[in-house]
């Protein structure tokens, strides 16, 4: 075997490696609109070090006459398989959980933001529907006292989008009055897609500072070209 056949090899044993991930990423982590709120860089990252670092180390290195061949070949892979563990866990951390409605802006909080003021994800298992889930905050109508809270939070170092006991799933908004003329409050004076049936918002997340196209019923499904 010569160099260009390892290389093909390991390149064609990556490309297995890098679908797979590439489906898990697209179809679990970072689904529909969320791909474009870090997802692209992780699939960068899975594919610089699965589908580039590995095989290009192994083609440089390659040659059947070195008698430490096996020994550099299990380094390479070691090295691929560790680098990769690391992405995969970075990307992993990164991937949104939930999608939270405060005022008239989107929070897309990833996994991460949670885990480093040490709040615990067991209150997921509270709000129905898939991942990220859709959230509005339990605030007062009112756009003067809305705004004293986010900056007070954020004074206090406890984002008002982060504190989850003011948690309320939209999912359950349709069986209470209360909550959905709070929603409707809202959506109300946001710009309103017929095509899509959907409310255009800004929208903040720890790679992402735009605009998203928000519905009740599906939550993020559109991302404002400029």
């Amino acid at each position: 075997m010569n160099r260009w056949q390892a290389f093909s090899i390991h390149l064609c044993i990556s490309s297995v490696i890098f679908v797979t991930l590439l489906f898990i990423i697209v179809a679990f982590w970072y689904p529909g609109v969320f791909i474009y709120l870090g997802g692209w860089l992780g699939i960068k990252i899975v594919a610089a070090v699965d589908m580039v670092l590995g095989p290009l180390l192994t083609l440089i290195i390659f040659n059947p006459a070195k008698k430490t061949l096996k020994i550099d070949l299990t380094i390479i892979a070691a090295l691929q398989i560790s680098c990769l563990a690391y992405g995969i866990w970075t990307i992993e951390q990164q991937r949104p959980l939930v999608q939270a409605l405060l005022d008239d802006r989107l929070y897309v909080i990833p996994k991460a933001q949670y885990k480093t003021v040490d709040i615990k994800l067991d209150f997921l298992n509270k709000i129905p529907g898939l991942s990220p889930k859709m959230v509005m905050l339990n605030l007062p109508d009112n756009h003067s006292i809305i705004a004293m809270e986010v900056v007070n939070g954020f004074y206090v170092g406890n984002p008002v989008h982060l504190q989850t006991q003011k948690y309320i799933p939209i999912t359950n908004v349709v069986d209470n009055n209360t909550y959905q003329e709070k929603l409707m409050w809202r959506l109300s004076r946001l710009d309103f897609d017929r095509e899509r049936n959907c409310y255009w918002l800004p929208a903040e997340s720890s790679y992402y500072k735009g605009e998203l196209c928000f519905s009740p019923e599906l939550g993020a499904i559109a991302q404002r070209s400029f």
